[in-house]
């Protein structure tokens, strides 16, 4: 009799063991279908950077569209790393193409969001920041922020991004401080040759620029032509139109006019190519500087024309752009703020969880107390005891899931004998705690 019953128990739990892990089974496969979908979504998030990177030298306005898309599903789909890097996208877009306070908004956006996650992304939002604002002629913040990320690039030991960030500092200080740009210039060019496949070309072209301030013409003009098909190969027009017009003004300097005109007319079809309005621009008023000075007055009454409509077309692309007027401080307040109320959200969820599941305490007391008073088969106490088994081992788990993930790293293999020895202590004490309900109810029962 004894083992008709264990048997008789046995089949119960293991029936009730299939039902549990069939609904488990279809959850997990449900979960598993948006999990797919969210991977999938995150991997095409991925596909749009790596598009809108490839394109923001060639083609900026579709680099822009890519950007966008890429910012609208990482929206959708909840995935912080896609937000980040959305942003720094549309950023270094808005750059490119002289928009620099919206630049400078989409960079600021970026990097409130990495530094509330913490995530290393930090560095490039920081690296970005100082670009712009090298641009703008702001050197304070120039160099502040291009030292914050030197300082995390050194931190993570990312060998790649040391090199611009030496060449950023490069630049900066070939504004204010010949000899130190030379020294980082030659930093960025010492580091880089450690780099397997690391193209050279935007170093040469540094350290051609700052022979030429230091008037060694010969060098300077050795690395100037060194980064040209290393430019070239990297599809970098925009530091390429920058090149040319370096050029142009060498050997406008060196007096060789022709040659000055040539370089010039190619950093304008350069600039055209990819639709850098602002490089366009510089090189039409060199060109028209350049005729004026050989005093071909028709050709340099076209170029003025010209740089007159690139440089209406220019803040008219600029007036339709969308700008804030919002300050990096009301930025930083918005975001935080926005992230303490989901965070709030998600606490309040987790705390009505913890709650109907604290629930069945209280419930299955009431249900002793109620069959302590009414007749009840000893069926329904084993049924009870081993829902209320279930429901009390899935609120441990959920109370120490947290603890447990840090401690295991989400380790299976690790986490497994935690969870079999949380169920061999349970277990014994759901046994004695059935017996005992099945004793002292069954025999007023019986009564």
């Amino acid at each position: 009799m004894r083992k008709y019953e264990l048997f008789m128990q046995f089949s119960r739990m293991a029936i009730i063991a299939a039902v549990v892990n069939l609904i488990f089974q279809t959850c997990k496969q449900k979960d598993s279908v948006d999990d797919g979908n969210v991977k999938r979504s995150e991997k095409k998030v991925w596909a749009l950077h790596d598009s809108s990177y490839s394109n923001i030298y060639i083609d900026p306005m579709r680099s822009l569209r890519y950007a966008q898309r890429e910012q609208e599903i990482s929206e959708a789909i909840g995935f912080n790393k896609g937000k980040i890097r959305s942003s720094l996208d549309l950023g270094n877009v808005f750059w490119i193409t002289g928009s620099y306070p919206t630049a400078l908004r989409m960079h600021f956006k970026a990097l409130v969001l990495a530094d509330s996650l913490h995530d290393d992304l930090m560095a490039r939002a920081y690296q970005n920041l100082g670009t712009v604002y090298n641009d703008m002629e702001d050197i304070t913040h120039a160099l502040k922020y291009t030292k914050d990320s030197y300082r995390l690039d050194l931190k993570s030991k990312d060998t790649a991004h040391l090199v611009t960030d030496y060449m950023n500092i490069g630049e900066i200080f070939e504004k204010v401080n010949r000899d130190s740009a030379f020294l980082y210039h030659n930093k960025s060019l010492s580091l880089g040759r450690t780099i397997r496949g690391y193209n050279l070309g935007r170093v040469y072209f540094n350290l051609g620029k700052t022979y030429d301030l230091f008037n060694n013409l010969a060098v300077a003009k050795s690395f100037y032509f060194t980064s040209i098909p290393l430019l070239i190969k990297k599809v970098d027009y925009h530091s390429l139109n920058q090149l040319y017009l370096a050029l142009a003004s060498f050997y406008l300097k060196t007096k060789q006019i022709d040659s000055s005109q040539i370089f010039a007319a190619k950093a304008d079809t350069v600039a055209q190519k990819m639709g850098y309005s602002l490089g366009e621009l510089k090189s039409n008023l060199f060109l028209y500087s350049l005729f004026k000075q050989k005093k071909i007055e028709s050709k340099a009454f076209k170029y003025l024309e010209v740089e007159t409509k690139v440089n209406q077309d220019m803040y008219s692309t600029k007036a339709s752009i969308e700008t804030s007027g919002l300050t990096y401080e009301e930025q930083r307040r918005e975001e935080a703020q926005k992230i303490i109320e989901d965070r709030k959200k998600k606490l309040y969820e987790q705390n009505l969880e913890f709650a109907l599941l604290g629930a069945f305490v209280p419930i299955f007391l009431g249900v002793v107390f109620f069959a302590w008073k009414v007749k009840i088969k000893t069926q329904y106490i084993e049924w009870a005891g081993l829902f209320g088994l279930l429901l009390f081992f899935e609120f441990l788990t959920m109370i120490f899931h947290h603890f447990l993930a840090e401690w295991t790293d989400e380790r299976p293999f690790l986490m497994l004998p935690f969870l079999a020895g949380v169920a061999a202590i349970i277990f014994p004490i759901h046994h004695k705690i059935e017996y005992w309900l099945k004793g002292h109810i069954s025999i007023i029962k019986n009564e």
